[in-house]
């Protein structure tokens, strides 16, 4: 249901912000469509309000709303399609820390775990191979929708592991989750 109301408000946001743009390129040919939405609407409801301030303003906070939509940016994080039957199970070997979380049940996890950022420059190709086998899985969430993630920490403290992203598939028919991240 939430989904579904997401979805709405994204498609009313991202159409103000088309008749914004729309208004900005008939600018150029000397006509502005606000004023005549003002016209009209003081004429209908018989008023002298200055609808335009109430317009643009609208239109602006649409803008900032979809400027701060991450899938925005950065599509690939947001929800795609991905039949959960092609994903196999696997947990990360000499696993010896995990974390719980809760998801729809019954689905499967697809999880990695996030290194600080200086680690990247610090790893060979060698540790950063050792590292992916060692951090990621896909594991199936209980008849209540618990799911361990495990993987594997460093003993060291400066490059111990800082958070961990995951996605849930199965989310809605072969929907793949966004992708969601829990700092510990």
């Amino acid at each position: 249901m939430t989904c579904c109301w997401h979805t709405k408000i994204h498609i009313l946001v991202t159409f103000f912000v088309i008749i914004g743009a729309i208004n900005w390129g008939a600018h150029a040919f000397c006509y502005n469509f606000v004023d005549n939405i003002s016209r009209n609407l003081n004429y209908l409801f018989e008023t002298n309000i200055c609808y335009n301030r109430y317009i643009y303003l609208l239109v602006a906070i649409c803008g900032v709303v979809l400027a701060l939509n991450k899938n925005l940016w950065f599509p690939y994080l947001s929800k795609t399609v991905l039949p959960s039957y092609t994903v196999l199970l696997h947990t990360p070997p000499n696993s010896n820390k995990k974390i719980l979380i809760n998801v729809k049940p019954n689905s499967k996890v697809i999880y990695w775990t996030g290194m600080y950022d200086k680690w990247d420059s610090e790893l060979s190709i060698k540790m950063k191979e050792k590292h992916s086998e060692r951090h990621c899985g896909v594991v199936m969430s209980d008849e209540i929708g618990n799911a361990e993630l495990l993987f594997q920490d460093y003993d060291n403290s400066d490059k111990s592991l800082k958070h961990i992203h995951y996605r849930v598939l199965g989310y809605h028919h072969h929907i793949m989750g966004e992708v969601k991240k829990i700092y510990f």
